[in-house]
This record gives structure tokens, sequence and C-alpha cells, in this order.
């Protein structure tokens, strides 16, 4: 800790502030900011004073003093004087002439550059690119001249400091003249020679200062005399993660520029203020490297190499923290970072494919123990603008504005835009308070992923070409909020031809989800309609329920003003027959899409199972897997609307599908009706069905463990309706949604709704933007608490008996490219096709 020395006000406030040109205020502001920082046990020594630091700023100063331990082993600081940044001390001339008065002349300067040299530096405001204004010197370079005497200038190499201590990672070259002069360079001449400060004396006590407890009292009555508030302790995690908070903006360039634009604007108007900011972009190209199997990118982390200047060539390895389960308000991206320069040599053997011996590499192998050999999968192109801003209290942080295009395999892919707000010292509540404050301002979408991750994840969708031939789908619907907005993306999708849509009893009563259909045809303006069946009033053993209180008592949240639909031509057909003969007509095309209870696909099996082994295969919004249910602690609503519904078609799904039991020779094991333990022993694997075959109507669920992570946000979609006043249709989505989010904010705190069913209907239109896994599936029909549970059957156990393999076949979605999804949905509800 820094004080003053007891006879402050005369030695400080009057002789030293005068002589340096300061105003005591500023001063006593600069060493409170100083302490913010300082670790407690900062201990360098330079000379007779145990340290110099210089004040780089607009009115530049330099403090010179004693640290000594205390009686309990604590460190105290304490500022004798006060300089110029160029001026001797009278201690240090004392040392070198013997003399209270000495000629001080550039002569004398230069046989004794020491007694100037600073040991710490302190900047203001603090410098671009770095979370601590305060750096301590641990390295010089310097030469002499013609006549042996050192020449008047010398490198430092300074690493920042704060209460967690001196960073060892990073640091940063600075070129120091007796004039007290301070530039920030990038490279040292060779003539130079260095000298390491690594090894630094430790400190003796000093019997001749008063206590430590009189200093501090009299630091901070100065404080309150000046009515200055000391800097609460510059935060640093505890942990080795740093919060960030990172958004992604939808919309076209202009739109993200609109909201660029807008960012100084708020941030005056938050509890930060900006400090500075760069007047032009600068351009950041990295290269991300990964194995054949993006291990790295599978565990959530990355690493690359950013070429910043010629022969400085940065490494950088994140490592993302889990974020919680499900959505979380909280936008927070955390990561743990380490960077290291490595040599040209070294960037052309990664390239190459060869490991190097260099940090941190080295860390590969404990943070992606199966990662193999690295080569360059993604170039980030980033135009980054960034405000260095900062709270009341000194505290800092960045704000980055970017504009980034992706290169994989020489095609290039943006631009995106995206906001960063990383913590360079500001508490992480004050850094949330900020981000939650942007988010809504702007309608941004908070996003979980490095650049890397994000790159992979946008790209695998943007990759997916439109299909020569249209993929033809059947929607099944109870159509309500979520429901609409699936079929508003169906309909406006050119890789889908919609046959039909058939109508089911579940958010509302079958009568409410007919209308509903046609008034969504309505808004889009379709000039071909598919045709509409009417379906299956109530569930097929039990009572029905119903959802009103969350999508309205007509399903589409009781907007007075929407206009009743025009011409509403129903099928005469029941909609399993619709079903059924739809595919026959077209056998093994038609993918039938589920996205409320399954009753009408039930009767379908019911009364005509060949016709519905004319399908391609069943997606349906429903279930709940690995997490928790909405209308049960284990339930989603489609399934426990009507189990028995479920039950039938996962059992019909899962016969047709089952795998082929095989012996060692490949050849099928047929098991008796009662099989024996040696029955079971002939198998040796298990087979999947050719893809070709008749019979198979594979079954994915597409759950709550999924959709619970993708949400149409109402910040977003109020800035993207302003933005396209003349869109119906984003209006029409905004209307009938407000009752719908309000449900969910009222019970969740939710910034918007989610997206269960548009999200079904994305993934038939591209299988990209979920990952699907297969598993035992089980439906449980009765119960007080468990009817409408449906969950997979992962023992370890090898009986067969209590758990068949071969029953091994219903897809479930285990992951979403959740902000791919998102930006997916926004656009085309924005776009048509």
């Amino acid at each position: 800790m820094l004080v003053f020395q007891r006879n402050w006000e005369e030695h400080i406030k009057e002789d030293g502030c005068k002589r340096a040109g300061i105003e005591f205020k500023w001063l006593v502001e600069v060493v409170a900011e100083i302490n913010s920082y300082l670790p407690d046990d900062w201990r360098l020594t330079r000379s007779t004073n145990n340290f110099r630091i210089q004040i780089v700023a607009d009115h530049s100063a330099t403090l010179v003093g004693h640290g000594y331990r205390t009686k309990g082993d604590d460190i105290l600081n304490i500022i004798d004087s006060v300089h110029k940044k160029e001026f001797f001390d009278v201690f240090d001339v004392r040392k070198k002439t013997g003399k209270s008065k000495g000629k001080i002349d550039r002569s004398f300067k230069r046989k004794n550059p020491k007694v100037l040299v600073p040991n710490l530096y302190f900047f203001r405001p603090c410098p671009a690119n770095s979370f601590s204004p305060l750096f301590a010197r641990q390295y010089e370079r310097r030469k002499k001249g013609k006549g042996g005497a050192w020449v008047g200038d010398e490198y430092h190499r300074i690493h920042p400091l704060t209460k967690a201590g001196l960073d060892l990672s990073h640091f940063r070259w600075v070129r120091w003249n007796m004039n007290g002069d301070v530039s920030f360079v990038e490279t040292v001449g060779p003539q130079y020679h260095g000298q390491n400060y690594w090894n630094i004396k430790g400190l003796k006590s000093d019997k001749k200062r008063t206590s430590r407890e009189v200093y501090i009292s009299k630091y901070h009555q100065i404080l309150e005399n000046e009515g200055i508030i000391p800097p609460q302790p510059a935060e640093r995690n505890p942990s080795p993660y740093e919060p960030e908070y990172k958004f992604f903006i939808h919309g076209n360039e202009s739109d993200a520029h609109t909201a660029f634009g807008l960012i100084p604007e708020l941030i005056e108007g938050s509890d930060f203020s900006i400090n500075d900011f760069d007047r032009k972009a600068k351009k950041q190209v990295d290269t991300y490297f990964d194995d054949d199997n993006l291990s790295l990118h599978a565990v959530g982390a990355s690493f690359r190499v950013r070429m910043k200047k010629k022969d400085n060539i940065q490494t950088t390895l994140k490592k993302r923290r889990p974020v919680s389960k499900g959505f979380s308000k909280e936008g927070l991206y955390e990561r743990i970072e380490e960077e290291a320069v490595i040599t040209s040599s070294q960037e052309a053997e990664l390239i190459a494919g060869k490991p190097i011996n260099a940090f941190p590499y080295r860390l590969l192998p404990y943070i992606a123990p199966d990662c193999g050999k690295l080569a360059p999968k993604v170039k980030v192109i980033n135009n980054r603008k960034v405000f260095y801003i900062r709270d009341e209290q000194y505290r800092k942080a960045e704000l980055c504005l970017d504009e980034i295009r992706y290169e994989i395999d020489g095609v290039m892919h943006g631009p995106y835009f995206e906001i960063e707000i990383e913590s360079k010292g500001a508490p992480r509540e004050k850094i949330k308070e900020l981000a939650d404050y942007l988010e809504e301002s702007l309608g941004l979408i908070p996003s979980h992923q490095s650049k890397y991750e994000r790159g992979i994840s946008l790209l695998k969708i943007s990759n997916t070409k439109v299909p020569k031939e249209k993929k033809m789908v059947i929607i099944d619907t109870d159509c309500g909020v979520d429901d609409a907005l699936a079929l508003i993306l169906a309909l406006r999708s050119p890789e889908l031809d919609v046959k039909a849509i058939t109508t089911v009893s579940g958010n509302v009563h079958v009568d409410h989800v007919v209308p509903n259909v046609f008034k969504v045809m309505d808004v889009l303006e379709l000039k071909n309609r598919p045709l509409v069946a009417r379906g299956a009033d109530r569930p097929i053993k039990k009572d029905p329920i119903v959802a009103d209180s969350v999508h309205g008592k007509d399903g589409l949240g009781d907007v007075a003003h929407i206009p009743k639909p025009g011409n509403v031509l129903v099928d005469s057909r029941p909609a399993w027959q619709v079903i059924c003969e739809a595919a026959r007509q077209n056998p093994k095309q038609i993918t039938l899409i589920t996205i409320g209870p399954m009753t009408n696909l039930a009767l379908a099996i019911q009364n005509d199972p060949e016709g519905v082994r004319s399908l391609k295969k069943v997606v349906s919004m429903g279930g709940v897997f690995f997490n928790v249910g909405n209308v049960g602690p284990d339930a989603e609503f489609n399934v426990g609307a009507d189990p028995d519904a479920t039950f039938e078609v996962v059992k019909f799904c899962r016969d047709s599908c089952k795998k082929t039991p095989v012996d060692r020779n490949g050849k099928e094991v047929i098991l008796p009706l009662k099989p024996t333990k040696e029955d079971y022993a002939k198998i040796t694997g298990y087979q999947d069905h050719d893809a070709k075959d008749s019979n198979m109507v594979p079954l994915i669920f597409i759950g709550l463990d999924v959709t619970h992570k993708v949400l149409l946000r109402r910040a977003a979609l109020e800035r993207t309706v302003r933005a396209h006043p003349g869109n119906d249709l984003l209006k029409f989505v905004q209307d009938i949604s407000k009752k719908y989010m309000d449900f969910y904010y009222e019970n969740e705190r939710l910034p918007g709704c989610y997206l269960h069913d548009p999200l079904a209907v994305a993934y038939v239109i591209n299988p990209s933007f979920l990952k699907v896994e297969q598993h035992i599936i089980h439906v449980e029909t009765r119960g007080e608490s468990t009817s409408g549970m449906i969950f997979p059957d992962d023992r370890p156990t090898r009986n067969v008996a209590w758990r068949n393999p071969a029953e091994e076949v219903i897809g479930i979605a285990r992951n979403v490219e959740r902000e791919a999804f998102e930006e997916f949905l926004l656009s085309r509800l924005i776009n048509k096709q």
C-alpha cells in the first residue's frame, strides 16, 4: 500500500506538488487509484529509495520513497517526495556525490541512469488492450555510447500488476529516456543488451518509522479531507476465468451499423463513461487451428495464431467455462485465456501440422486429451473498434464492436456483427448491468460462443444449399403462437413443399385451431395454399387439457384487431386419412412434422398402418428427456396432453426400425419366444435396417432439452419491427406473441418466448441445426405425477432381457446451434425466399 510520509503537508503538498507542477488533489486521486491495483506484497527495490513510480499522464510526475516491513510482516510503501519525471531526488544525489547538493547535468545523468529509472509505471488513462494501468519493470535493455557512457534511452519490458500480483504471461515494451519520456514500442534494437530484475532483495524492517496504523490512518484522513472516495480494489476473478459478455446483432449491414452508432450515447447513459476510443477500426486476422475431428471445438476451446506485426506472432489458447443449463438470463461468456509470442519458424511448423515446444501449445493435451494433429480450419478477419470505458471509480472495461468475416477453404462468409464487453478491472456486477442495458436497448442476442465456435456453427447452416427437389412435408398442429411461427417458417422456406396442414386439439380446441391456420395463411398472402384437414378434438383416452393461459383463449394471443380468416376451406376427410393417403401417393417422400399432441398419427396407425409406413419419417416437437418439463416435473405439454397416442407412435416406429441381432459371422440371430441366457449369448452385435427398407418409419423427438435453449427475444423483435415498418408479417408476429411473451416473463423472467415448434420445422429444413442421438425410449401413460413422462433407458446393463439394444432407434435432439437458428428464423420472418 502507498501512503504519504508524516510531514506530507510540507514535503509533498507544498514543495513536491509545486516542484512537479501538479495539484495535490489530483495526486491523491492517482495514489488512490494505484492502491486499487497495487499488490499487498509489492516490494520491488531500486536504489537508496526503494521505489520510483512514474505517472504517465497529461500531468506527469514521479513518486519516490521507501518500502519496509512492519511488525506484522506487512509491507508499507511510504511516499517521501514528489518530483518532475526527470528529476533526481536528494537521496540519490547524496549517494552518488556525498553532498546534499551537486551539479546535476546530462553528463551526471548518463553516468548514473539507474537512479532515474522507474521501477513502476502508472498510465492514466489505462493503455488500450490492457486490463491494468499499473506495470512493473522486470527487464531492461540499454547500450553504451562511444565514450563508454550509457546512451540516454533504454527499453523496459513491463508487466501488468493487479491485486492478484504480477502477470507473467503478458508484457509490453516501452522506450524511456533520461528526460522521463515514455512511449510504447513493438521492437528493440539488436545493439541493446538486457538485464533481468526478477531477483529482488528482501525488505528489512525499519525501526525508525512509526507504526503502520499511523501511516494508514493519515492516508485515509487525507482522502477524506480532499473529498476523494477510494476506488474499490480492481476485481480479479478468484478463478482463472475472465467475465465477458458477447452479443450478436441480427439484420443486415445497415441494421448493424445503426446499432453500432447508438453505442456512445448508450454508454454515456449508463454508469460508465468513455475514456477513449479507436477512431478507426483495427483489422485483426486470426487463424484458428483444430484437428480433423474438431476436438478443441467439442470441448469449448480454441487455439489461434494472430499476426500482429513482422516477427510478432501471438498464439492464444482459450477454454470456455460451461454455462448454466437451459436458457440463462445472464449472457455471461466466461473463458480462461493464455497468450504467448512464437517465432515465424514455429508458426510454419504449426501450419505444417507439426507440434511446437512452446507455451500455450503445451497445454493442449490437458485441455483436449484426445486432440490430434492440428491444422488451420478457419480464418477470421475482424474489423474491430474499441471503446475504452470506466466507471465513476476509474475501474476499466472494454466494449468492442466487431465486423467479422470467416474464410474456410478459400470461401468468404459474412459479414457478421458482434458486440463484446470485457472487464478490465470493473466489477462483474457492473459489467452485467451494462450488458443487460445494451441487450434491452438494442435488441441484442446473447452469445455463449467464441468466434471459432460461432464461425463453425453459422457456417454449418450457411453452407447448406437449397436442394433441387423440395422436401415434402405435412404439418400436424394445434396452432398456438409458436405453431404459427412454425407454419410461417415452413411456408416461407423454399426447401419445403407443404402438402397439407392437419389440425388437432391441444393448445386450444380444434375449433380454434382450424381458423388460426387460415389466419396465418392470410397474413402470408399465399397464392397456392396447402389443403387443411380437421383432426381429433380430444385425446385417445384421457380428458383433454389446453394451454389457453399461455397462448390466449383463441390460441393466438387474443388479438382483437386480427380479422377473421376469409375462405376457410377444410378437406372433408379426417386428418389421419389425409396423412395416410398423401403418404401412399408419395411413398417414402413425405416427412410428417407433429407440433401438437400425436393423436392424429396414433389414429392413423390404428386405422391404416400401411399408409403410415409410407411416410419417410416423423419429426415430433415433444417430450423432455434429460431436463425438466413444463406441464409436470418431467412431462412436456404435447406428450402430456395425449400420452397414450405418444405410446402408440413410439411403439410403432420403434418396431419398424428395430435393429437386427447378429452373431459373430454377421448372420441374423432368431430368438425363440422365451429366450434363454444361452440364446442371448449368440448375439455379438446389432445391424441397422437398410435405409431403403419400406417398412421403416424413423422417429425423431425435438424436446424441451433443446427448445428451452432457443428464444424469440422481445427486444430483438421490436427492433426488427422498427427497422421494417412496412412488414405486416412482422407486426402480426409481434401482436400474437405479446401475451405469450408476457406469460414467460411473469413465470420465468424470460426476455421473450421459447421457439418450440419452429425448431422442429428448422430441423427438417436443415438437420445441421441439431445434434441427434438414438436411444431406447419409454412412455408413461398412467400415474398422478408421471403420466406424460417420456424418457430414455440408458442403463449400462448388458442383459438384453432388461435393456434390448435392438430398440435403440428413436432419435432425441441433444444439442442445438442456438445462435445460428435464432438468426435463421428472424431472417426468414423478414425476407421472402
